[in-house]
C-alpha cells in the first residue's frame, strides 16, 4: 500500500513495540501463505494497522511466539500466531498492490511504466490466489477503484471527492464481513483513513505529478503553488484522523497494548508523515517548480 500509516516508535513503550513487531511479522507470515514467498515484497505499516483494527473489531487477542525467517535468519524475533485479522490484511493488501499497479501502468512513464509492465503478471497471479476466500469483496474493490479512476480521468475541483472515493474503498476491506455497530465502525475508520492517506500521497507526489503532468487533486485546484500556510490541507487531514479517532474510540480493545499502539498512529505516527511530507516541500533543496 502507501507506508504512511505506521506508528511512531519514541512514543511507544518497549512492550508495546514488541507487540506491533509481532504483529507485523504476523501479517509478512500471512502474506507467504496466502500469495507465496514474493508476496512478502508487498509488506507495508498501512497492513499493520489494518490487522490490529480487525482483531479489535473481532475480538481477537494475538498469541506470540520467538521465530526465525528468511529476514531473521540468525535470531529468534517476536511474531503473532496466524489469526483470521492478519490473513484478511495480506489478502488485501496483495489485492491492492495489483491494483496500484494496473494504475500505474495507465499513468506511469518511462521506466516506471515498464516495471510496473514488468510486475504485472506475478501480481496478478498474487491476487487471484489472495482473492480465493474473500471473491465477494474483490469486485466492490474493483468497482470503487474504477469510480476513482474515472473521476481522475475527468476531474473537477475538488479534493473531498477523489479521497473520499479512496475512502470508501478502505471502508468495504475493513468491514468486510462484519455486521451491525461493528461494520458501522469499521467502515467509519476505513473511510477517514482512507481519505488521508490519498491527500498525504497526493501532497507528497504534488512536484513529481505537475513536472510530469499527472492528475494530482491538490495540483487540480491550487496550481503549481501551495495555498500560504498551507492551513486548508492541514485542516483537512486533520478532520480525517478526528473522523478516525472518533470511530476508534468506539471500539472495545481486547487488551491495553492493543488500544496504544492504535492511538499511537493516529495521535502521533500519521501526524509525523505529514511533518516529514512538508519537510520535503519546504526544504530549500526542493526542486524549483
Amino acid at each position: 500500500m502507501f507506508g504512511y500509516v505506521r506508528i511512531y516508535k519514541p512514543e511507544c513503550r518497549f512492550r508495546e513495540y514488541e507487540y506491533y513487531r509481532g504483529v507485523y511479522c504476523g501479517v509478512c507470515r500471512a502474506l507467504r501463505k496466502c500469495g507465496g514467498a514474493c508476496a512478502r515484497l508487498t509488506l507495508s505499516y498501512d497492513a499493520a494497522f489494518l490487522a490490529l483494527v480487525r482483531m479489535a473489531l473481532e475480538g481477537e487477542t494475538p498469541r506470540f511466539v520467538k521465530k526465525r525467517c528468511p529476514a531473521h535468519p540468525l535470531r529468534r524475533h517476536t511474531e503473532a500466531l496466524p489469526t483470521a485479522a492478519a490473513e484478511l490484511s495480506a489478502r488485501m493488501s496483495l489485492i491492492l498492490t495489483y491494483y496500484k499497479n494496473k494504475d500505474d501502468r495507465r499513468d506511469e512513464k518511462g521506466r516506471k511504466r515498464l516495471r510496473a509492465r514488468l510486475l504485472s503478471p506475478a501480481l496478478g497471479r498474487m491476487s487471484r490466489r489472495a482473492a480465493k476466500g474473500c471473491e465477494a469483496l474483490e469486485p466492490r474493490i474493483k468497482e470503487s477503484l474504477e469510480a476513482l479512476w474515472a473521476f481522475e480521468a475527468a476531474p473537477t475541483l475538488s479534493l473531498d471527492r477523489p479521497a473520499v472515493l479512496f475512502g470508501e474503498t478502505l471502508g468495504e476491506i475493513l468491514s468486510f464481513g462484519l455486521a451491525g455497530e461493528k461494520e458501522k465502525i469499521a467502515r467509519a475508520i476505513g473511510r477517514a483513513i482512507g481519505k488521508w492517506v490519498y491527500l498525504a500521497d497526493a501532497l507528497d507526489d504534488r512536484e513529481e505529478d505537475l513536472r510530469l503532468g499527472r492528475y494530482n487533486p491538490i495540483v487540480t485546484v491550487y496550481g503549481d503553488k501551495l495555498p500560504e500556510g498551507n492551513e486548508a490541507i492541514a485542516l483537512a487531514l486533520d478532520a480525517c484522523l478526528a473522523e478516525a479517532e472518533a470511530a476508534l474510540d468506539l471500539l472495545d480493545f481486547p487488551d491495553r497494548d492493543m488500544q496504544a499502539l492504535a492511538e499511537n498512529v493516529l495521535r502521533f505516527g500519521m501526524p509525523r508523515e505529514y511533518e516529514k511530507i512538508m519537510k520535503k516541500e519546504t526544504s530549500p533543496d526542493a526542486r524549483p517548480l
